[in-house]
């Protein structure tokens, strides 16, 4: 989210050291030596410096601040210093300002928003009631047949008008509703241009060199993405901070803007549709033909042809994710020549100190955060380079491989949530209010309750997520196989086609559902009707029926294959391979023994270390005080590392690399003392066998 604000050489004032003036500065140039002397960017921020802006202010004036990234001191002033941060907005100022604000009222606004129009559409629905008789009803003394009679048909209005409305105006405003309710109770959230001081040089050069200090203090982090958010080098560090700060994935907020827009205009379509729907019943007398006619080319054909394009931003995110690069990653610098425009002043490169942040804080082998909040044991093909360029491509990779299928399990348009489905029932709920105050005396008790449940319970909780659902399928087949033609008119009849096959999958399973919920003599047909809609929502929203089917398919291949017994054990609790042979090497620095394994299959060994000692792969210093001996291929250096903070402890993986032998699954000790814990199985090469891992002190398989 830093653009525009180039490297500088900043070291805290805590340390004594002189502050550097920013790249951006103008009128002083940056002498190489300034430059030399610049060090890594700090995961620790001054007090002072820790600020955070009520959301509320960020989104005031449909997000007006989020134009530009030119700060001033009336926007540092809306900030406020505070111990502790609710989110971490995450985003790149190339980004339309209309569509971020519209993201960020999705997050913070929507569930409010769907409580307070829910909320709504009950009291409406009350006061509609023939006991209340508040709100008047309209029926237009006109009979409709159903079930092969003819009954009253009283009909309500006022949720399906007003709610949508009362959504609106939350989705919109809720913060600052919030604000006015309850001062100081909305989410105190980072965003650089009101967090960081953009007029004042030093504290700008603090807060930009403490940045990932501000995310130490975030509990959220929240990911207003667009398809140029991975090419911008700060929107990468700061998921490098995420990770390297062991935050789990599960507190990090993916927001693709394409996805809020998408589930938006789905929502504004169906909303629509239900005001045609209602409109035409009283102006005409074959409404259903005013839906057709006025309907679908006013509210669906301009709807569909932004959902093709939003579905198409979404269907290329996984080879945006797949282009996650930390040395290709654009900044302001290198786009202009390390040339600041206007001056002629040369400036830093960005990349280079983010480049060095990077290998300080992922050495080589050192592994990347895994889901769930835990650093993974695997090892890295490359783990052997020392160039920061390196280190960027190793972290690059694995960085693709952890959080490219978390990103499109939670992204992705095809894996929409039940509950996001159900967003977009709410036109439904709406609706049902108003059907069940106008119908609750007018229509037969028996035929009531067979519509309210298996006609309108039914479209809210099945038949609408399923077609929800086909229709995303159906949107990410035709992006698969066509994309958005370059031609207009082969764009629109694209788009004719999307909206035709949208209009079958909406009509027919609704008039089928009317048709036997109406339907007095067939209550079986109707009640299979709505467990065939179930059963097509749990296999379209549910992945156990995929699990299901693949337990099947095995079992009927035959038997499973059996499980490979475990591995000879030590009194160390680590695997040995085929033929291994323990060599005691001596005592450690905190009172262990460290055990050289050779296999007879494998050229390189293996070093075990015990509690309290801090391996570190590849050096040879210190090794005799651990009781290595110079000869062995992988002289490894001990240091003790207790007392040091949790965060501190990102290295105490003992044996990152071995070379082409993984037989033995090295021991992490990042517990208590004396706990023991083997992470990620490993390939054997002498038996080419993956066993499973096992903890420390009690074993178990």
């Amino acid at each position: 989210t830093m653009e525009a604000t180039p490297a500088a050489s900043m070291p805290t004032a805590r340390l004594g050291l002189s502050l550097k003036l920013p790249s951006e500065r103008m009128g002083e140039q940056v002498t190489k030596r300034e430059t030399s002397r610049s060090r890594v960017l700090d995961i620790f921020v001054e007090p002072s410096l820790l600020r955070g802006i009520s959301i509320h202010k960020v989104l005031r004036g449909a997000g007006a601040g989020l134009r530009s990234n030119a700060g001033s001191v009336a926007d540092y002033c809306q900030s406020e210093q505070l111990p502790r941060l609710d989110d971490f907005i995450s985003h790149d100022w190339k980004s339309n300002r209309w569509r971020k604000t519209a993201t960020l009222c999705f997050v913070y606004n929507k569930k409010a928003a769907v409580i307070a129009s829910v909320v709504v559409s009950i009291v409406l629905a009350v006061l509609q009631l023939d006991s209340v008789n508040v709100l008047p009803k309209f029926s237009g003394e006109r009979p409709t047949p159903m079930g092969g009679r003819d009954i009253p048909f009283p009909d309500g209005v006022w949720a399906t008008c007003v709610s949508p409305a009362v959504f609106l105006l939350f989705m919109v405003l809720w913060q600052q509703v919030q604000e006015l309710m309850r001062p100081g109770s909305c989410r105190k959230v980072f965003v650089d241009k009101f967090c960081i001081d953009q007029v004042d040089e030093v504290r700008k050069i603090a807060g930009v060199y403490a940045l990932a200090g501000f995310m130490q203090h975030s509990d959220r982090l929240v990911i207003v993405y667009s398809p140029i958010y991975f090419t911008r080098v700060w929107c990468t560090f700061e998921i490098a901070s995420w990770l390297y700060l062991e935050k789990p994935l599960s507190s990090i907020v993916f927001m693709p803007i394409s996805r809020a827009l998408t589930l938006m205009v789905l929502l504004g379509s169906v909303t629509f549709f239900w005001l045609f729907y209602v409109i035409g019943k009283f102006l005409l007398p074959y409404h259903y033909l005013f839906i057709m006619v006025l309907g679908v080319p006013v509210v669906v054909l301009p709807g569909m042809h932004m959902l093709r394009h939003l579905a198409l931003d979404l269907h290329r995110l996984p080879q945006q994710v797949k282009g996650f690069s930390l040395a290709n990653a654009g900044c302001f610098c290198c786009n202009h020549g390390h040339i600041m425009p206007g001056t002629g002043v040369r400036i830093p490169c960005d990349r280079k100190l983010v480049l060095k942040t990077i290998q300080s804080w992922f050495p080589d082998g050192t592994p990347i955060l895994e889901d769930g909040g835990r650093r993974s044991s695997k090892l890295s093909s490359n783990s052997h380079s020392s160039t920061s360029l390196a280190s960027a491509e190793r972290f690059d990779r694995e960085v693709q491989a952890l959080l490219g299928p978390w990103i499109l399990r939670n992204s992705s348009l095809t894996t929409l949530r039940y509950r996001d489905a159900l967003l977009l029932a709410l036109p439904y709920i709406f609706r049902m209010a108003d059907v069940t105050a106008a119908w609750q005396r007018a229509t037969p008790p028996d035929l009531f309750i067979r519509m309210l449940v298996f006609e309108y319970l039914t479209e809210i909780l099945f038949t609408f997520p399923v077609i929800v659902k086909l229709l995303l399928y159906m949107l990410t087949a035709l992006n698969s196989c066509i994309g958005v033609p370059n031609n207009k008119i082969l764009d629109f009849a694209v788009t004719v086609l999307s909206t035709f096959i949208f209009v079958v999958l909406f009509f027919v399973p609704t008039v089928v559902g009317t048709t036997l919920s109406s339907d007095i003599d067939s209550p079986v047909a109707s009640s299979l009707w709505s467990f065939f809609l179930m059963v097509m929502a749990i296999c379209l929203y549910s992945s156990w029926p995929c699990v299901l089917c693949k337990a099947m398919c095995q079992g009927r291949s035959g038997a499973a294959d059996p499980q490979p017994s475990p591995p000879p054990m030590d009194e160390w609790g680590c695997l040995e391979a085929a033929g291994a042979s323990a060599v005691e090497l001596g005592p450690s620095a905190s009172g262990g023994n460290l055990v050289e394994r050779n296999a007879e299959d494998c050229a390189v060994s293996t070093v075990i270390a015990t509690t309290g000692i801090h391996v570190i792969e590849g050096s040879a210093v210190a090794a005799t005080s651990a009781g290595i001996p110079s000869s062995c291929p992988l002289a490894a250096a001990t240091e003790d590392s207790v007392g040091l903070p949790p965060k501190s402890r990102r290295d105490r993986l003992a044996g990152h690399s071995f070379g082409e032998c993984l037989c033995c699954v090295p021991c992490d000790m990042q517990g208590n003392p004396g706990e023991q814990e083997l992470l990620a199985p490993e390939p054997c090469v002498a038996t080419s066998e993956v066993y499973p891992a096992f903890s420390r002190p009690e074993v178990s398989w």
